[in-house]
């Protein structure tokens, strides 16, 4: 596969170049020429039928709602966190101040 430049100027080479060398000569990341498409195929092999889109409108209510609680739960864990960084950055700002 042919790697080139985001920036356009430098010439087109091989992918094992590209991820030594990393970064083109005009400054640019090496990207892909082209990308390859894949088909749902080989990943219908891989699971299961009852890890795949119900049909039935009960399951998939359910499925939402459990996505729902998750995204909350995370917001929630994610709102704590910070508090809790905010007021240990807190404390050691006040911890310095006071060793000075």
């Amino acid at each position: 596969m042919e790697y080139i430049s985001t920036r356009g100027s430098a010439p087109a080479i091989p992918s094992r170049k590209a991820i030594l060398k990393g970064i083109a000569e005009d400054n640019g990341l090496y990207v892909p020429s082209e990308l390859p498409t894949l088909g749902i195929e080989p990943f219908a092999e891989i699971v299961d039928e009852e890890e795949r889109i119900p049909d039935d409108p009960a399951r998939l209510r359910k499925i939402n709602e459990d996505y729902a609680e998750e995204k909350g739960r995370r917001f929630f864990l994610a709102a704590t966190i910070a508090i809790l960084v905010i007021g240990a950055v807190a404390i050691i700002v006040c911890l310095l101040a006071f060793r000075r």
